[in-house]
């Protein structure tokens, strides 16, 4: 049996721009960042040699001077030109706290790209304006407490990256194309691979036209993906069957982190990566032409119910004469594209979406409930966490309603801490930058 090749990160941390290499890694990365870990200082010593000037001490915001202090930390790709780049990011207001941490939870970066994992202090300063009665914010990060540490993972070429019970794992992967039309001409709006999951180093045609084999690839940071299996769900769609018949009927039970409409046209399935690793077409009918054009401008092959070529370069180099001009007509034909599915929108207390699907001319659904409504004031206090001091949200009839002023102490959430940071992203990425070696 071929030897699993497990997935490799390698990180390379430089604190205060001294260069230090450790040995590869077998998991994901994760940490639990404190200023006493990144500078050997308690929170309540940073803040007292950065001057902080607390926003909740009324003797400071009264004189119209005072300061947020905020502990951040960000993984941004190593092309970044904003922090809005970062795949994950967190920032916690801690002004008033004497210790705080924040915890990078089993992160894995796309396959092959360089990451830096910065933590870093952000000062907000607000200064009241008495002419225009507002209070004026500039955000600052101090070079002194700013940290950065650089991961990249790795998996071979050909392999996709894999969280399973045993930890992430590396699988040769087979692009699989979902002929839903039968016509050689892949209709999945992004990428499905196949996965080697018994690990006997070949693909067979069963584990292609098996979706308990497969993983969803979205395009993310590159056009084609990133190399990892997706694991959240299509909006609205349900995931509680992995394998389907030809009849739409359920053979194996139980999620696979495909949505079900994935599984149910896995039977259509081919390979998609000969001529071309992304051709949209079928590889026994790019292989069968050789050198037919990439176009539809459809034929049919065997009357009503045949089967349609994308065009008759197509057919002739399979051999499949005579044929008429334009595509086949199904024997039950309910739609030809998803918008002539309609909508359906029938959960009490309104759901999300229910997704809908064109599958050989027949509509398919697949969708879950929502509750969109609140019940107790608890179901609100997600409100109150982007609103200032002194306002209340509460479940009135249903429905969250906000209440309450504002008192005069300066609000740190009136403008985005991201904002805020964005406007001075250029000096934080020098900063991360010279302490990377970069």
């Amino acid at each position: 049996m071929k030897k699993l090749i497990s997935l490799i990160i390698v990180l390379l941390i430089i604190p205060f721009a001294l260069a230090a290499t450790l040995p590869p890694l077998t998991e994901p990365y994760s940490k639990t960042l404190t200023p006493p870990g990144q500078f050997g200082k308690t929170w309540t010593i940073v803040k007292a040699e950065m001057g902080v000037k607390s926003c909740y001490d009324k003797a400071y915001y009264e004189g119209g001077n005072c300061d947020y202090v905020y502990w951040c930390y960000a993984i941004l790709p190593a092309t970044s030109t904003s922090i809005y780049d970062a795949l994950q990011k967190e920032c916690k207001e801690a002004t008033r706290d004497t210790d705080v941490s924040l915890t990078i939870n089993k992160f894995v970066p796309p396959k092959g790209l360089p990451f830096y994992v910065t933590s870093f202090v952000t000062k907000v300063n607000y200064v009241y304006n008495t002419i225009s009665a507002t209070w004026q914010e500039t955000a600052t990060i101090p070079n002194a407490y700013t940290t950065a540490d650089q991961i990249r993972t790795i998996c071979s070429e050909g392999q996709m990256l894999k969280l399973t019970p045993l930890g992430y794992q590396c699988y040769k992967s087979q692009r699989v194309c979902m002929d839903t039309t039968l016509t050689g001409l892949c209709t999945n709006p992004y990428n499905i691979f196949a996965l080697d999951l018994n690990n006997d180093g070949v693909i067979s045609s069963l584990e292609v036209k098996d979706a308990t084999n497969y993983c969803v690839d979205r395009p993310t940071l590159t056009s084609i993906g990133d190399g990892i299996c997706d694991t959240v769900q299509d909006l609205g769609c349900a995931d509680i069957c992995s394998k389907y018949n030809t009849a739409l009927q359920c053979t194996t039970a139980g999620g696979n982190s495909i949505c079900d409409i994935w599984d149910q046209v896995s039977t259509t399935a081919c390979v998609d990566d000969v001529n071309s690793k992304n051709s949209r077409i079928c590889d026994n009918l790019e292989v069968g032409s050789g050198v037919c054009p990439n176009y539809y401008n459809p034929v049919c092959y065997g009357g009503r119910g045949g089967t349609t070529y994308p065009n008759s370069c197509f057919a002739n180099s399979l051999l499949k004469t005579p044929f008429t001009n334009g595509s086949c007509e199904s024997p039950i034909t309910q739609c030809y594209v998803v918008e002539d599915c309609p909508d359906v929108n029938a959960c009490v207390g309104g759901s999300t979406p229910i997704a809908k699907a064109c599958i050989n001319r027949q509509c398919s659904y697949s969708g879950t409930c929502g509750e969109l409504s609140c019940s107790t004031n608890t179901q609100c206090d997600v409100l109150e966490a982007n609103m200032c001091v002194g306002v209340d949200a509460t479940c009135v009839g249903g429905k969250c309603q906000i209440q309450g002023k504002c008192i005069t102490q300066p609000i740190p959430t009136q403008k985005s801490i991201w904002d805020l940071i964005l406007g001075i992203f250029s000096a934080l990425w020098a900063a991360i930058k010279t302490l990377i070696g970069a």
